[in-house]
């Protein structure tokens, strides 16, 4: 059984609390009066997704790339996830001085935090990177899930895959729009993928387990398609997208990416290696443009997108300028020390 909760309503009616709809905090206690194990999924780690002033609207952003630091409260640190670096946690906003930083959002850790809040007699535990890094960390957790030492197992895609529980009564995903609004084309195959597998770890033997879906798009036809498991009509409507947008499996996606530490050094090259490409290829050459993550790691990026058609021979001759034009643009004055990395029919 799959009920979707629409998240619109909840904060209208105020019937949320720490994140839990009224529908989801019932069914937990429904599970746990019957002995019942619960799993809730929400696919990000970490406490809150930043950390920001209420006064000046400063917050935290890493300084080798362009996206806000995560907030680890257990180790006391402000972490970015695509480079590895690490900050003290800080209690005064260095902008303007005030105390009022206010940390937004919520990841796997704040979510075990509210639980045990909402549910103080339940033994819960986390499964995400931060928890099974140290060696056998992971087959811990399952050994302990199985053997019914916890009640309630909050964790990312981790506890999606491949996982078999006799006693799961109640699936929880908090965010389904995380999923949902993610800016890729595949973004609807993998939420599809990801509430299936989500939903497949409820009701594994002889009873029927819940899966309770929280969204603030209850009619997305991705959340219609799983609570009907309707992999036909997903499918079929899924094709018919690509195919309208020129994307795989109808046409080749081949994306340029090119790295450097000076933005204008990466635009300037960008522009160089799109130009010989357009004049050869026309509009099946997209860009260049600036990626949601504009640096990382220090490196300034540009990406340059490729749609052509599925004919070997416009392939193969497509591979041969495109490799000439790269090395063309790399022995030009200025950008020897330019990054050129290309992926076919990325995934």
């Amino acid at each position: 059984e799959i009920e979707v909760v629409d998240l619109r309503y909840e904060y209208k009616t105020n019937r949320i609390k720490n994140g839990f709809s009224l529908a989801l905090r019932d069914g937990i206690e429904k599970a746990l009066a019957n002995q019942e194990q619960v799993m809730i999924f929400q696919n990000r780690r970490g406490y809150a997704p930043t950390i920001q002033c209420d006064q000046c609207g400063w917050h935290a952003e890493c300084n080798n790339c362009d996206v806000s630091l995560t907030v680890h409260k257990y180790f006391n640190e402000l972490r970015c996830h695509y480079c590895g670096s690490r900050r003290k946690m800080i209690e005064t906003c260095p902008a303007c001085g005030s105390h009022t930083l206010n940390q937004k959002g919520f990841g796997t850790e704040k979510i075990e935090a509210q639980i045990r809040e909402l549910f103080p007699e339940a033994k819960v535990a986390r499964m995400d990177y931060d928890t099974t890094k140290t060696k056998n960390a992971y087959q811990n957790i399952i050994a302990d899930f199985t053997a019914k030492k916890i009640d309630i197992l909050v964790g990312t895609q981790m506890i999606s895959k491949g996982l078999d529980f006799e006693d799961i009564g109640i699936v929880g995903i908090l965010n389904a729009d995380l999923s949902l609004q993610f800016p890729d084309f595949r973004a609807g195959e993998r939420a599809y993928q990801l509430f299936t597998q989500v939903a497949g770890r409820a009701g594994r033997k002889h009873k029927q387990g819940k899966v309770i879906i929280q969204s603030f798009q209850p009619t997305h036809p991705v959340i219609l398609e799983t609570i009907d498991n309707n992999y036909d009509r997903f499918f079929a409507r899924e094709m018919a997208e690509r195919q309208k947008f020129v994307y795989p499996p109808f046409y080749r996606f081949i994306q340029i990416t090119l790295k450097h530490k000076q933005p204008k050094t990466v635009l300037e090259a960008a522009h160089f290696l799109a130009k010989q490409l357009s004049a050869k290829f026309g509009n099946r050459i997209l860009g260049p443009t600036q990626p949601g993550v504009a640096r990382l790691r220090g490196q300034y990026l540009q990406n340059i997108t490729i749609k052509m058609e599925k004919d070997p021979k416009v392939m193969n001759g497509l591979k041969r300028f495109l490799m000439n034009a790269r090395l063309h643009t790399l022995n030009s004055p200025g950008f020897k020390s330019v990054r050129i990395n290309l992926d076919v029919d990325p995934y």
